[in-house]
């Protein structure tokens, strides 16, 4: 209730945002933004993402025997050092290639470019370390926190004498993120993150084990996220790209939901499989197609809704993406659904398959773009994300369902 409570306090505040974000930015300056958000993605997702799951695998365990999360946080940030090595030295080795693709003059934003990965990155790790000790409420102070100080940022563009430019509104956003740092380094737990252990070999192989095939699922999620853009950017005009990641920004919002679903439910299934397996047979059958219900109510009123506002705040400015829009809000029931079943696999260390998924999924995706964007422009690209998350929906619950059904996970119901 307290993520869901922030979370709903965080999407009022966001939707605030993005109508500002709406007028005060012409579609091309929210395609550079976009473009600079997918390289900062590539890298972290490939360089440091893909190794945060075992946080709360292994520092759930840490904290139910000791209340202390500093070994496995250690495990972790010693396994990312080549990462952060890699990283710096490939931005700046091809900083030039990388500015002309987001399409800026400034040279000077490949450092914020560098501050903005090292930034999320740590922001993640201490999201991590909060969700294996289930505190979630200090997540969504986080979460609550940049969302207001992006507003503020808006704001501040709407009524400061500053010239809007998508470049300043990157550099304050950077700026954003490290006043975040400090403040939540301050009301961190010393026992998270230190002392830090030079731990044993076996204990680093067991993590690294268990979280590289997330290399292929964080690959597959990367290119569910943003192939969509890669083609656009090469077939459609960049206002076609700005307007079409102005409208997929608030499907993400939506599907922010999902992904508390993950945070809340992984401790827990963990839980349920060492304590209750009927629970967590009663929670399979029940729970996602109640949330799918739900889902698509809410979904098939905004598809009815948003038009009348979007025309009112602003005019004809995005009209070319509503029917890519329509078809991404159709994707969001089956979103939510994958987010209750990969907890589940995840906590039977079924990763590999999960990561396996996600490239099938990212596949699809990508063929989809690949032959239909030349042709059919931005709404072949909302086409070939339903069509992935629907993949992914259905393969996870089938591997669910014969999971939880496999006579030597099943108990007797009292």
């Amino acid at each position: 209730m307290t993520l869901y409570g922030a979370r709903g306090l965080n999407m009022s505040i966001g939707l605030a945002s993005m109508m500002i974000y709406g007028r005060v930015f012409a579609t091309s300056g929210i395609a550079v933004i976009s473009l600079f958000e997918m390289v900062a993605s590539l890298f972290l997702s490939f360089g440091f993402s893909w190794s945060g799951l075992g946080i709360i695998r292994y520092g759930k365990e840490e904290w139910l025997a000791t209340k202390t999360l500093n070994r496995t946080s250690s495990i972790r940030l010693i396994i990312l050092l080549p990462s952060i090595v890699v990283s710096i030295f490939a931005l700046y080795f091809y900083n030039e290639p990388l500015l002309s693709y987001i399409g800026t003059q400034d040279p000077r934003l490949i450092h914020y470019l560098l501050a903005n990965l090292f930034l999320l990155a740590v922001h993640g790790h201490l999201s991590d370390l909060f969700t294996a000790a289930e505190q979630h409420a200090w997540n969504a102070l986080y979460n609550f926190g940049e969302s207001l100080g992006k507003l503020l940022i808006l704001v501040f563009f709407v009524f400061g004498s500053m010239t809007v430019s998508a470049e300043i509104y990157l550099k304050l956003d950077v700026g954003l993120l490290t006043g975040l740092l400090v403040i939540r380094l301050a009301s961190t737990p010393k026992s998270y993150l230190l002392p830090f252990r030079i731990s044993t070999r076996p204990g680093i192989v067991t993590y690294f084990k268990f979280v590289i095939p997330q290399i292929y699922g964080v690959a597959g999620l990367y290119l569910i996220n943003w192939v969509d853009v890669y083609f656009i950017r090469i077939y459609c005009p960049l206002d076609h790209l700005g307007a079409y990641q102005f409208v997929y920004s608030f499907f993400t919002k939506f599907c922010s939901f999902a992904f508390i679903l993950n945070t809340i439910l992984f401790p827990r299934v963990v839980a349920w499989k060492q304590r209750n397996a009927v629970q967590l047979q009663y929670f399979r059958r029940s729970i996602p197609i109640l949330t799918l219900s739900i889902v698509s109510v809410l979904m098939l009123t905004c598809i009815w809704l948003y038009g009348y506002f979007f025309d009112l705040a602003f005019g004809a400015k995005y009209v070319v993406a509503y029917p890519a829009f329509n078809v991404l809000l159709m994707t969001v029931p089956f979103y939510f659904a994958t987010y209750l079943y990969v907890p589940i696999l995840n906590a039977y260390d079924l990763v590999a398959y999960v990561q396996v998924v996600n490239i099938v999924s990212a596949g699809t995706n990508l063929m989809i773009d690949f032959f239909l964007i030349n042709r059919y422009g931005i709404i072949a690209a909302s086409f070939g994300t339903l069509m992935a998350v629907l993949i992914k929906c259905i393969l996870l619950m089938i591997k669910t369902k014969n999971l939880l059904n496999a006579s030597t996970l099943i108990q007797p119901e009292c």
